[in-house]
């Protein structure tokens, strides 16, 4: 019965991404380039005046980079309720939502920092091990919790909830709605490239493998909007007349 589900809601992913024409994958490339050519790396991460010297250039990355992620979610959610919206009707939702979206980032930052640290003083204290091999552990965890916060977002992005009633939201559908294998599955996909990059052949350098990774998210991220979609019936709250309230359906 999971598999069945499991086949059906990947049937729904190929629908809304052919439905997408692209657009999302456009996007999601351009977040990676950006990234990938602007981004900078403090020469010595030891130091203050390394980590101030790209602080700007980093800042407004992820500002562009919350910003296509806020695009991708309205989408995606936008197509799986039933509607297409353009293109700038989504970077239009994505930029009045934004504010709120990085209050997400911060109270979730914070809560991720609150719980972080106790566990890893347990784990090192407790077996005794170093940081550097508590590290894995540590990346795969916040991984699988990608989901969750991917969930938030879309509460915030697309049903124009405040940040705490996100949060809220998420906790209560996570916990009555969707089934804890589903869950597990779609936390298990956000962390196969780190679990598998030991495996992978050397052959494919550093960027190209960086570039699939971010297209695997992408595909994990509609994955979680299908789920979503799936189990909550969710109503647009967008303002533009012109775009029809119709039903969730796709065919695939």
């Amino acid at each position: 019965m999971q598999l069945l589900k499991t086949n059906r809601l990947l049937n729904l992913v190929l629908g809304i991404a052919i439905l997408d024409g692209g657009f999302v994958i456009a996007v999601q490339i351009f977040t990676f380039l950006i990234t990938h050519f602007f981004a900078q790396i403090p020469s010595d991460p030891a130091s203050l005046q390394s980590f101030s010297s790209v602080g700007k250039a980093n800042f407004i990355i992820s500002i562009i980079s919350m910003l296509n992620l806020a695009v991708i979610l309205y989408r995606i959610s936008c197509i799986a309720n039933g509607f297409k919206p353009d293109n700038f009707t989504c970077y239009k939702q994505a930029v009045r939502r934004l504010p709120f979206l990085i209050v997400l980032y911060l109270v979730g930052s914070i809560m991720l920092v609150a719980l972080a640290i106790p566990t890893i003083q347990l784990l090192t204290s407790f077996f005794n091990v170093t940081l550097t091999k508590v590290q894995p552990i540590i990346i795969i965890s916040m991984l699988a919790l990608i989901p969750y916060a991917l969930l938030a977002c879309v509460y915030v992005i697309y049903e124009e909830k405040s940040p705490l009633k996100a949060i809220i939201a998420t906790y209560k559908i996570v916990k009555h709605k969707i089934s804890i294998n589903m869950l597990a599955i779609l936390s298990m996909l956000y962390a196969m490239p780190y679990c598998l990059k030991n495996f992978i052949p050397t052959i494919i350098s550093a960027p190209y493998l960086a570039l699939l990774t971010s297209l695997w998210f992408l595909f994990c991220h509609i994955l979680t909007i299908v789920v979503y979609a799936d189990t909550v019936e969710i109503k647009p709250v967008t303002k533009d007349k012109e775009e029809p309230k119709t039903t969730k359906v796709i065919i695939v």
